[in-house]
């Protein structure tokens, strides 16, 4: 197993919560869960998957580097784990969508974790409106350039409930609202950027006063307003 993460995987692993066992869903070859227990993390973790095909390659790796304390389990979302079998729950690597349909399949199991990682790829405000809508409280909020790419990841206390969110914190998030990284201040330009281009060639190719143009003025709106 290689020693090392991705930038975007260390945002996730630091966030566990050490010398207790840990669950990596969605683990693709396992990395995250191998990392975890080969530098002395956790005593424990799970790894899990839907698909057959990466978990037969994270079996093989686990196997030639006769790394012991990893589980390997085949199934849908949090379906491969009991209530209060870990600690912490990450779920990286997939879209914001299908993060929020996980974690409402199986409430008893994200209820009874101390914590849970979220690191959606796509549709980060669908994800801070489900935590919104819970009051969550975040332990962690940060944004990692990795590969050209900017990832968010969040970490919240599914038991722990705090104050209202407000629209700006779903726009931006309500610890980088407040932290204020250089980080999110590059986000925002780039977000920007992109919506006021966008804005223009679908006007251009539908034209101005189409419902999608106006869908994506608004959106800069918001961004805008959150970002002031």
């Amino acid at each position: 197993m290689s020693p090392t993460l991705s930038p975007r995987l260390r945002a996730v692993a630091d966030l566990v919560i050490p010398e207790e066992a840990a669950a990596d869903i969605g683990c693709d070859h396992a990395q995250l869960a191998a990392w975890w227990v080969a530098s002395g993390t956790v005593p424990r973790a799970i790894a899990s998957d839907v698909r057959p095909g990466p978990l037969a390659q994270a079996r093989r790796s686990l196997d030639a580097a006769g790394l012991t304390g990893v589980e390997i389990r085949q199934g849908s979302g949090l379906a491969t784990l009991r209530p209060a079998e870990v600690s912490t729950i990450a779920i990286a690597g997939m879209g914001g969508h299908l993060i929020v349909e996980i974690l409402r399949a199986h409430p008893e199991i994200v209820g009874t974790a101390r914590r849970v990682i979220l690191q959606p790829n796509t549709a980060w405000e669908h994800v801070r409106r489900w935590l919104s809508d819970r009051h969550a409280v975040l332990d962690a909020e940060s944004l990692t350039d990795d590969a050209g790419h900017t990832y968010l990841t969040v970490a919240f206390r599914p038991t722990a409930r705090g104050g209202p969110w407000s629209e700006a914190d779903i726009v931006l998030g309500p610890r980088l609202r407040r932290e204020r990284p250089p980080a999110l201040a590059a986000w925002v330009a780039r977000r920007r950027e992109h919506l006021e281009t966008l804005a223009v060639r679908l006007a251009s190719e539908l034209g101005p006063g189409h419902p999608r143009v106006d869908e994506v003025k608004r959106e800069l709106h918001r961004l805008d307003a959150a970002a002031a």
